[in-house]
């Protein structure tokens, strides 16, 4: 699996390096699971782009010339017997594909210990079946998982809240171990909403121009911080800042985010076409400013999920209280 946001990384959030190194210090820790029963554990490692194995699947020069941080996740499955084997079949229905579902979500939510170091490209699954004295391979493709989570480090940056950090990752994967039922069925409680409108904003190419990392963003966000129907925007308002600190600065940003998406939802905004040709102009500035819009929402849900974690909750409840 290519990594491909280095440079991001260490510009605006920690060091690359390290965190590629804390994860791999968990190979053969870190357990695959489906319906809160042990399948098998996931050994991770770090491959450079000059290894023979990466320059046998990964054969454009140029490409691994950019992409030069691999992961390698490897795992197993063993069977007593042809009935034990049947049965495994039936219960998991497929081995491979419960590996892959739970890589793929264990790198989306990774983003959330270390924001935007799991920024992957198209990789290889490479699964060999060994049946008594015959091994039989199959090679298909795991898919890409872009994020823009570094423009919304920057954002945040750049408007002074929220304050996005590290996390060490054994924590948090822990911590999302107890809301992994939502990744498998259905979400049933605030976080694992706020959890699976994250997953969202993860994509499979760099050319998606939709609002919907806008919007996914809010989702999540008002799903931690919402009760009711009533001013909606103004709980959000205080509830966030009760959890992640007060705005001191550049106080009109939040109203504006809640504005711009009031006017997108109910047509009143002018909006490029999902195939635009146009590069310029209007077109680019409406793209930008959504793009910020989104990258600031995104830097929202994810100060707010890491509190989630860091104080290892699942539910928060906010009262008003009076002073005299």
């Amino acid at each position: 699996m290519p990594l491909f946001s280095k440079e991001e990384y260490n510009d605006f959030i920690g060091d690359f390096d390290k965190a590629i190194a804390e994860l791999t210090s968990l190979s053969g820790e870190i357990e695959i699971r489906f319906a809160n029963k042990f399948i098998s554990f996931l050994e991770v490692t770090g491959v450079n782009n000059r290894s023979k194995e990466i320059k046998k699947y990964f054969k454009n020069a140029r490409k691994r010339s950019i992409l030069k941080y691999y992961l390698k996740f490897s795992t197993e499955i063993t069977v007593k017997d042809q009935d034990d084997y049947v049965q495994k079949k039936i219960h998991y229905n497929s081995f491979e594909y419960f590996t892959e579902s739970y890589i793929r979500h264990l790198l989306i939510y990774l983003n959330l210990a270390k924001p935007g170091a799991f920024d992957t490209r198209e990789g290889y699954i490479i699964t060999k079946q060994k049946l008594r004295s015959r091994t039989t391979t199959k090679i298909s493709y795991f898919p890409t998982l872009i994020n823009t989570l570094p423009y919304a480090i920057e954002v945040a940056k750049k408007y002074k809240w929220p304050t996005l950090k590290e996390l060490p990752i054994k924590r948090t994967i822990n911590w999302l171990n107890e809301n992994w039922k939502a990744f498998e069925i259905m979400s049933d409680n605030r976080i694992q909403r706020a959890l699976n409108a994250f997953s969202y904003l993860f994509h499979d190419n760099t050319h998606d121009n939709s609002p919907n990392d806008l919007f996914h963003a809010l989702i999540g966000i008002e799903a931690i911080f919402v009760q009711g129907n009533s001013n909606i925007q103004e709980q959000v308002n205080q509830k966030s800042q009760i959890l992640l600190g007060r705005r001191n600065d550049f106080k009109k940003v939040f109203t504006e985010l809640y504005d711009y998406r009031s006017r997108y939802i109910h047509g009143q905004l002018n909006f490029i076409n999902k195939y635009f040709v146009d590069d310029m102009g209007e077109a680019i500035d409406q793209m930008l400013n959504t793009s910020e819009k989104s990258a600031f929402a995104t830097a929202i849900l994810i100060a707010s999920i890491q509190k989630h974690i860091e104080l290892n909750k699942t539910e928060l409840e906010y009262e008003l209280v009076l002073k005299i």
